[in-house]
């Protein structure tokens, strides 16, 4: 989801199988879709605080929304992932992530490239040594998502912007497929090309290296004024991973 007039970029990503996962990450998208866009202007809500206290009642109702229908049709355990990055129209230097779940936000920042998120999963709240002892797929199970309770716990951290950022939230079809070291080789290789080059060039590589799962992409660029509109581009890229079925 891109809403860049009001500085709100989001990935959600639906588990729980194939029908109720879908379901759920298209309620929650076209849910803050509308939201924003039935704000009188973009400029109504201008800083990120105030974006997140609007996000966060509305994930409520969606959490509310899909736990209720997924009892209903027998959907078990169906929901979505959200990472959502909020950017503050007063204070360009600051930003607000807000997420649930495995979808991770990453900077880079000059040489400088990390996750700067932390996993909803068993793996992340655990110490190495155990979850070395655990099998890959429990590693990955996701332990806070929108739709799996009534109410969702979206975690928020406050991100610090400088002109010349880049931003990139992805969702775990990414992350599963490519690895740190390879993602920043294909930042640095295609950056320059423009947004839409580096997040095709991303989801290629995902899908080259397997594409077991939903491949999502939103790359924000940050532009070098020292003003509110320090965004200057952004792009999504979404591919289905291939189907044996």
């Amino acid at each position: 989801m891109l809403l860049r007039q009001h500085g709100v970029f989001m990935v959600a990503d639906g588990i729980g199988g194939s029908a109720g996962g879908a379901g759920s990450s298209s309620a929650l998208v076209d849910a803050l879709t509308k939201l924003f866009e039935t704000l009188p202007a973009p400029d109504v809500v201008r800083t990120a605080v105030g974006k997140s206290r609007l996000i966060r009642h509305q994930a409520n109702l969606v959490s509310d929304y899909i736990k209720g229908k997924s009892d209903q049709l027998g959907f078990r355990h169906a929901g979505t992932t959200a990472m959502i990055m909020l950017f503050d129209a007063d204070d360009p230097t600051r930003a607000i992530t807000l997420h649930a779940g495995d979808s991770p936000a990453y900077r880079f920042r000059g040489e400088d490239f990390r996750q700067i998120t932390v996993d909803h999963t068993y793996a992340s709240q655990l110490p190495p040594e155990a979850v070395e002892k655990m099998s890959q797929k429990m590693r990955g199970v996701i332990t806070r998502a929108v739709g799996v309770k009534r109410e969702v716990d979206l975690e928020e951290n406050v991100v610090d912007i400088q002109p010349g950022d880049l931003y990139l939230l992805f969702s775990d079809g990414v992350t599963n497929m490519i690895d740190d070291t390879l993602l920043l080789g294909l930042v640095r290789a295609h950056r320059d090309e423009g947004l839409d080059v580096l997040a095709q060039a991303i989801v290629d590589t995902a899908n080259e290296n397997g594409g077991r799962d939903n491949i999502s992409v939103v790359a924000i660029d940050v532009g070098e004024a020292k003003t509110p509109e320090l965004i200057k581009e952004s792009k999504a890229t979404l591919a289905e991973p291939p189907s044996d079925e």
